[in-house]
């Protein structure tokens, strides 16, 4: 129902609306090759589907093994049909006659960088399913998820496209630098690392879920290493590298707690820490106070033992000796507790004594 639901809005979207724009802007409404492309993948691919069902009623393959295919195969189909919307939709965006303009060059930008990590986890994500045989119907939601969380960061990166700047030299950011590449790739993944906490029962710990963590928590030591080292600090960078500390510990704390890896404590705790940031870090931006939204080193230290905690809780779950000791993690547990707890007052604090000093400064 979803992959049916997705490209119902695929073909809707481009017949009621893309095509119609692009014959008032005059342009050309016809088949790009990426659309012909998607056409002859469909063709084959309901040919050989209906191949397989021929081939079931002769007795040649089973219907289990029918359904698997047929499943990932309309996947396949769907995720093609509506990522070819991108050469539709592009000329609709971008004025392709003429020189860009600053803030078109920048949309731009942002429309690549996140179309961009929206296909790498579709994709990724997809090849795991097919591999480890995810039950179809999450895989389906999983690939909805995606497509509805990237859509919902490409909209706020353009409502704050006056971040993309370099903080040294004001200069306007004509390209992605790579501190952000690596903020925005702990940001994207929100999606794929739930979809693989929630299917720990056939995705690999060791092999595959515990890297990707790994993985994701080093983006968080070097994007900011990084932009301090090559003089790349801009303003959009402290957004991305902030939010998703946020989103990814905040998310990956409700699947926690659904399997009773973390106490209740611990999670009311780490997330009443984590809305006190997020509260502080919006009103900030809102009153355009941007001088005040700065990462503390208590703030990095507790990301750090937050993340460090939750893959040795992997471990315990695996009943790793000494790293994975329910001991040794339980007193993990109650230093990084202690540690959010004196941070989120240190953060209430310094929220209040920074929203006088703005109250004080409009007088």
């Amino acid at each position: 129902m979803v992959l049916f639901i997705l490209f119902l809005a695929r073909e809707l979207s481009m017949y009621l609306v893309i095509r119609p724009l692009s014959m008032v802007k005059n342009l050309d409404p016809g088949a790009k090759i990426p659309g012909k492309i998607k056409t002859a993948l469909q063709i084959t691919g309901s040919l050989l589907i209906l191949a397989m069902l021929i081939t079931n009623q002769l007795g040649f393959i089973t219907y289990h093994l029918l359904g698997s295919i047929s499943k990932y195969i309309l996947i396949l189909l769907v995720t093609v049909s509506v990522v070819s919307l991108y050469w539709y939709i592009k000329p609709l965006i971008f004025n392709p006659q003429a020189e860009l303009r600053r803030e078109e060059q920048l949309t731009k930008v942002i429309f690549n960088l996140v179309i961009s990590f929206f296909l790498f986890h579709l994709l990724s994500g997809s090849t795991i399913a097919l591999v480890f045989d995810i039950d179809f119907h999450i895989t389906a939601l999983f690939l909805l998820s995606v497509f509805l969380y990237h859509t919902f960061i490409l909209y706020v990166l353009n409502q704050v496209n006056g971040a993309f700047f370099l903080e040294e030299t004001k200069a306007r950011l004509k390209n992605v630098n790579l501190p952000i590449l690596l903020s925005f790739l702990r940001l994207s993944s929100l999606p794929t690392v739930l979809f693989l906490l929630l299917n720990l029962e056939k995705i690999p710990i060791l092999t595959i879920v515990l890297p990707v963590l790994i993985c994701i928590f080093l983006t968080d030591l070097f994007d900011g290493f990084l932009a301090r080292r090559l003089h790349q600090t801009t303003r959009i960078g402290r957004y991305i590298d902030s939010s998703s500390d946020y989103v990814n510990i905040l998310g990956i704390s409700f699947v926690y707690y659904f399997y009773h890896l973390i106490p209740t404590w611990f999670f009311i705790l780490i997330t009443g820490r984590l809305l006190i940031q997020s509260a502080g870090m919006i009103t900030f931006h809102f009153k355009k106070a941007y001088n005040k939204m700065i990462v503390t080193r208590r703030g990095k230290a507790v990301v750090f033992a937050t993340m460090t905690l939750y893959a040795l809780e992997l471990m315990e779950l695996l009943n790793i000796p000494v790293i994975g000791d329910t001991l040794v993690v339980s007193v993990l547990e109650y230093a990084t507790g202690l540690l959010v707890a004196v941070s989120a007052i240190d953060k209430f604090i310094f929220l209040k004594s920074a929203f006088q000093s703005i109250h004080r400064e409009k007088k």
